[in-house]
């Protein structure tokens, strides 16, 4: 617990230093994407603290999912990784760079947007899927509440994420929509991680066995 709390000021130390970086390039493409990905590690880092805050202190750990299913909802956060990656790309090579400068305008990312989206769909898809299979699996086994509960959030939030950036694409993506579009990603970062700590709690219910290895 105390672990999982330092790391939200030295994460917020961290962003500092970045985000002065970011300025003195004058908002160069990697370093905003860097930013922006620092920030939703953060994001995953401070839902998780938020749950075990919630645990009581004196009780026994517990596996609320089969371990197949944790490394299957792992999975599902390194392929959001991916797609927060690519996201960040689409932006670098798009038509919002953040800087106005006539003079001495910031270089973007010199690859074909047109490719970054289709990869960003498809990783995209990737995630949902992975979402999808654990959602009938955790279905398919005794767990709690929480864990369905959470699911369903994330599944209706990625759906709604999706949803904005098909729009976001056919309209030549708008500034107010690339404002939504990363407070989506937020949402579903924070609410994977909320599956992913359902998963391991801990608990004073006594009918299940605590977790030994």
């Amino acid at each position: 617990m105390i672990a999982w709390a330092w790391l939200m000021p030295a994460g917020t130390v961290l962003q500092a230093i970045i985000g002065g970086i970011t300025v003195l390039t004058g908002l160069l493409w990697w370093t905003v994407a860097i930013h922006l990905l620092v920030s939703m590690l953060m994001v995953w880092l401070a839902t998780v603290l938020f749950s075990k805050v919630s645990e009581p202190d004196d009780g026994v750990v517990v596996r609320t999912l089969p371990q197949p299913l944790r490394w299957l909802t792992a999975l599902s956060g390194v392929t959001l990784a991916g797609v927060l990656i690519a996201g960040t790309m689409v932006t670098g090579a798009g038509p919002h760079a953040g800087d106005k400068s006539l003079d001495r305008p910031v270089p973007r990312l010199d690859i074909d947007i047109t490719t970054l989206v289709h990869l960003h769909a498809e990783l995209l898809v990737a995630y949902l899927a992975l979402l999808v299979g654990l959602t009938f699996a955790v279905y398919a086994v005794h767990t709690t509440n929480a864990v369905k509960l959470r699911l369903k959030v994330v599944l209706a939030l990625v759906v709604a994420q999706s949803s904005i950036g098909l729009v976001q694409f056919w309209t030549d993506v708008p500034a107010l929509l690339v404002v939504l579009h990363v407070a989506g990603a937020g949402l579903c970062t924070a609410a994977t991680a909320a599956v992913w700590a359902a998963g391991l709690i801990r608990t004073n219910a006594p009918d299940r066995e605590p977790v030994t290895a």
